[in-house]
């Protein structure tokens, strides 16, 4: 089993789509049209370079319990559509980024 190293990037974007992950049962992937990435202090910042690589789109691995947060306004997965999405990110593994810790969304502009 390949574990990354710890690591930490801010992200936001707008989300275009979204389904069941595939392997795990309790996370939904989000896909985003990333905007912006930014590091987060005192981590290295792994997640970059690899929406640079994609185009500027990232699948991101979210707990679903997350996406139930009262600070989504309630917005449950297929509320997300077309709403820009802030959350930080960790490349947990080949080809898996996961959001940890809080996930905040707001209508896009």
């Amino acid at each position: 089993m390949v574990v990354a190293r710890e690591n930490r990037t801010d992200v936001e974007g707008v989300v275009t789509a979204h389904a069941p992950h595939p392997g795990v049962d309790r996370w939904e992937l989000v896909t985003l049209r990333v905007e912006r990435t930014g590091p987060v202090a005192g981590f290295p910042d792994l997640v970059t370079r690899r929406v640079a690589d994609q185009g500027g789109v990232l699948e991101l691995a979210v707990d679903r319990e997350a996406l139930d947060d009262d600070r989504l306004g309630g917005q449950r997965p297929d509320g997300l559509l077309g709403r820009r999405l802030r959350a930080t990110a960790t490349l947990a593994g080949p080809g898996v980024v996961r959001a940890v810790g809080g996930i905040r969304s707001t209508p896009a502009a």
